[in-house]
């Protein structure tokens, strides 16, 4: 037994915390900030609206180009009408029109008869048509991009019908000109020159108006709460870093809140393990020193086998067992702290006899005050780990005495509290109950009951006792639950049954195992 206390390795400290927490940096991007995304975007999008406004505008400056063209030799044949000079215009005459249109040809058509007005010496070979009165947008979009790119290798002949020249019915004429489009290339470029001028300058308005509006409304906001989650990981544990929240109800109000709220939350949690770890940290010396203490309480356990007094010999092997108990809760000690116990391992246990030691490490059989019946028969028998299962009803036990032993002091000495432990079987499962009738637990920590530092209301409780038993019972496969009862509290263990052992006792045929206390100072159990 000395050699299980020497050379027993120690787990690391855990309450040691990186204070170098390396905080996330974030990446710069090639295109900038947001900022500048948002600027470049804006200006994007308000220039591909401007080319989608540009392009029906550059079509419609060449519909109205040419019918202006148009309307301008009808007006030179009603002046030549007017002064009797239609049928041909002179030499002269002419020559002057068509430089002052631009055009090469000009012919009247009306009573179904087609007239040549004026002509140059050599007129080029029509490419292209436009009919006024037949314009199709498709058509018109693509016919200007066309003069656009190759206005000068084009010629166009115009028709249309213009007021003014009526034939004999009083119908309107139709007057017929071909032009070159050199005039018109020149007149498309000045015009798209003139848009993408007004372009830009709206797009840069505008893009402006929009960012500084954004920037406003979201960009800051969303900066802010960046910079904040940076500064808030470089040391989360200081409270100053929490973001503060704000009355906005829209979504970057809910994701500042929000951001607040989990930074809150992650504080407390950051606490709640620092103070694990600082419990961790102080369970290992405590369990450092605790073994020096039991080596030397073997020692003098291995005299005590020596002396020959009945007594003594009767209570030796129990000191013995209760000291191995003690060793081996040292060595567990560490790995409750690293949350996980060791493997159980299943043996046929006789539950009568771990009662009776439960007993007298409570020290019940030696307590005036209390009476102590172990009922449960002397043939039953449970698989379990007869450690595990003697810390499950070592703290159980224990905690029902604490409690009631706290409300004794409240209720009158006559007053008898009882403490009740019974097994029985249940479909394939042994179980165990321990109850009381003491104050009972609250009902605001049912939910909590057995988490580790949950349960704990009482003074000098630690709220581990049923995390460890909820624990020890969940490694066997089985179950630790807490009994509705109109008064007291009552826990039952169900445990697998693995091998063949004798049936359990109804629990009717058990009865009660019953303590008498009469002090207390407290309501809750630990």
């Amino acid at each position: 037994m000395t050699n299980r206390l020497e050379n027993t390795s120690s787990a690391a400290e855990p309450g040691k915390r990186s204070k170098n927490r390396r905080a996330v940096q974030p990446r710069k991007s090639r295109m900038g900030g947001l900022s500048t995304k948002l600027l470049l975007l804006t200006i994007v999008f308000v220039m591909i609206s401007e080319v989608l406004i540009y392009v029906p505008s550059l079509a419609n400056f060449r519909n109205t180009w040419l019918v202006d063209r148009l309307e301008r030799a009808a007006i030179a044949l009603r002046v030549a009408e007017e002064s009797g000079n239609f049928d041909m215009l002179s030499d002269s005459a002419a020559s002057e029109i068509m430089e002052e249109l631009g055009v090469q040809t000009i012919a009247v058509q009306r009573d179904g008869r087609r007239q040549l007005i004026a002509m140059s010496n050599m007129p080029s070979m029509v490419t292209s048509e436009f009919n006024t009165s037949v314009m199709q947008p498709a058509n018109a979009i693509m016919e200007a991009v066309q003069s656009l790119l190759n206005g000068q290798n084009r010629t166009t002949r115009v028709v249309g019908f213009v007021r003014g020249l009526n034939d004999a019915e009083g119908q309107p004429a139709e007057v017929e000109v071909v032009l070159k489009e050199d005039q018109l290339h020149d007149a498309l470029l000045a015009h798209s020159f003139n848009i993408l001028q007004l372009s830009l300058v709206i797009s840069i308005i505008t893009a402006s108006l929009v960012f500084l509006a954004l920037r406003a409304l979201f960009v800051r906001p969303f900066r802010r709460v960046t910079r904040n989650m940076v500064h808030f990981a470089e040391d989360p544990e200081d409270p100053a870093r929490v973001i503060n929240t704000t009355r906005r109800s829209d979504e970057l109000g809910i994701v500042q809140n929000q951001l607040a709220d989990m930074q809150t939350d992650l504080q407390t949690m950051l606490g709640e393990q620092r103070t694990l770890a600082d419990l961790g940290l102080a369970v290992s010396k405590i369990n450092h020193d605790l073994r020096n203490i039991l080596a030397s309480a073997v020692l003098f356990s291995d005299r005590l086998q020596s002396i020959d007094d009945p007594v003594v010999q009767r209570f030796t092997p129990k000191l013995v067992r209760a000291l191995d108990r003690a060793i081996d809760y040292c060595q567990s000690t560490l790995s409750y702290g690293r949350a996980r116990e060791a493997p159980p391992t299943i043996r046929v246990v006789q539950l009568q006899a771990l009662v009776i030691e439960v007993c007298e490490v409570l020290g019940l059989d030696s307590e005036k005050t209390v009476r102590f019946e172990n009922l449960v028969p002397h043939d039953v028998t449970i698989d379990a780990d007869p450690d595990q299962l003697f810390r499950v009803l070592l703290n159980l036990s224990r905690n029902a005495l604490q409690a009631m032993q706290s409300n004794g002091a409240e209720m009158a000495e006559s007053v008898i509290s009882c403490l009740t432990i019974r097994s029985w079987h249940e479909e394939g499962h042994n179980c165990i109950t321990v109850s009381d009738t003491g104050p009972g637990i609250p009902p605001e920590l049912h939910g909590t009951l057995f988490k580790a530092f949950q349960s704990s209301s009482g003074p000098g409780g630690t709220g581990l006792g049923l995390a460890i038993a909820s624990e020890l019972v969940r490694a066997h496969n089985g179950s630790l639950t807490l009994d509705e009862t109109g008064q007291g509290a009552s826990f039952t263990i169900r445990l697998p049954v693995l091998s063949e052992t004798p049936d359990l006792a109804s629990p009717e045929a058990n009865g009660q195992a019953t303590l008498r206390v009469v002090k207390s100072d407290s309501n809750h159990r630990a």
